[in-house]
């Protein structure tokens, strides 16, 4: 990764990129999708649902597959546009978002990343790279950096990591 020019979405993937060698490059996936025309950048960061939705495919022949954290999708409206929705409408989104509906967007975007993965990996023009599991590890790449970085940044940041990781760790069991 030393010295790519790689695309990014912000400020801590951009970290991420650095803390690996490489040089961020923040920008939209459209742009991206440009830039990797040009010759501008060298690659980007990027899910899987993301390359097929943004046609990135069709710009690179190869994908590099890492765990680089995990991006929230958020559903989003300004305060005063939900205040004015009637209260039937207010409950029915309350009752059918929150966790269930996390959980269930969870599952199918997991569901079509495999899909896509699956699809990618038959194709003979298409390179797929998984690092093994020991090229991952702490000592070898250096991630916990940025997270230091991000708990200093951050008013009351160990205990917003702290409590982030445990969901986290609930998640992977299961819970």
């Amino acid at each position: 990764m030393k010295n790519l020019r790689l695309r990014t979405v912000g400020s801590v993937q951009g970290k991420f990129v650095e803390a690996l060698g490489g040089a961020p490059q923040t920008m939209s996936s459209t742009e991206a999708n440009e830039a990797a025309m040009r010759g501008a950048i060298d690659g980007l960061v990027q899910g899987w649902t993301g390359m097929r939705t943004f046609k990135s495919f069709q710009v690179v022949n190869g994908s590099f597959d890492v765990p680089f954290g995990a991006f929230p999708f958020l559903l989003v409206m300004n305060k005063a546009r939900w205040e004015s929705l009637p209260p039937d409408v207010q409950a029915a989104m309350m009752k059918h978002g929150g966790e269930g509906l996390a959980r269930q967007g969870g599952q199918a975007y997991g569901r079509i990343s495999q899909e896509i993965q699956k699809e990618k990996e038959a194709d003979p023009d298409y390179t797929v790279v998984r690092p093994a599991a020991t090229d991952l590890t702490a000592e070898k790449v250096p991630y916990r950096k940025v997270h230091e970085d991000w708990i200093a940044e951050n008013d009351d940041g160990q205990r917003v990591y702290d409590l982030y990781m445990k969901i986290i760790d609930q998640y992977r069991s299961g819970g």
